[in-house]
């Protein structure tokens, strides 16, 4: 399974960005993480990391996400989702054919 991150910012907010990311704690030993990616764009930055995981460590992952990107608000601008994706061998599990 599989948690996508994006967030957004403004330009002027990446240095306390940074700082913050410095300070984050390693992702779980459960857990791989792909990323972040950094892309600059008209309206700012927007990054995407992706973190790898066991289903049944669904409840684990988001609480480390959750508080991961917790540590971020309060700087200006920013903003985050994360979305729920599968890997196809988990979809095909769901529909019967894995």
């Amino acid at each position: 399974m599989y948690l996508i991150a994006i967030a957004c910012y403004p330009q002027e907010s990446a240095t306390e960005l940074g700082k913050r990311f410095m300070e984050a704690k390693p992702a779980p030993d459960f857990m791989t993480t792909t990323g972040p990616f950094i892309k600059s764009t008209l309206e700012g930055t927007k990054t995407i990391a992706i973190y790898d995981f066991d289903p049944s460590k669904y409840t684990e992952a988001t609480d480390y996400l959750n508080n991961r990107y917790a540590a971020y608000h309060g700087v200006p601008g920013f903003r985050y989702s994360l979305e729920e994706w599968l890997g196809v061998m988990e979809a095909l599990k769901l529909i019967g054919l894995g």
